[in-house]
């Protein structure tokens, strides 16, 4: 697999851990990326010891919580609804 290199594009949008980055190879897609700043502030080591998440996931938790909501829309719904995103896969990136 391909390394996606976004590290000197700039998002284009921003929410509350992520950045969001237009597929520089196709413009149908968008990469959601959990910021550094993020990653450190509520999965890093600096957390107190009742709050540290030693799970094997770590800070990509948000994405297994993600594609399980996918796949219980395509469980009940017909077709995937409009409002929705859809994820078609995941791919390593230059920024993490």
């Amino acid at each position: 697999m391909d390394l996606v290199r976004l590290r000197n594009t700039l998002p284009v949008a921003k929410g509350s851990i992520r950045d969001v980055y237009r597929h520089p190879a196709d413009d149908r897609l968008l990469i959601k990326i959990i910021r550094e700043s993020t990653r450190e502030e509520k999965y890093g080591s600096g957390q107190p010891w009742y709050k540290f998440k030693r799970r094997r996931y770590r800070h990509l938790i948000a994405y297994l919580r993600e594609v399980r909501e996918q796949i219980a829309v395509h469980a009940t719904w017909e077709s995937h609804p409009n409002f929705l995103q859809k994820i078609v896969g995941f791919v390593d990136t230059d920024m993490g």
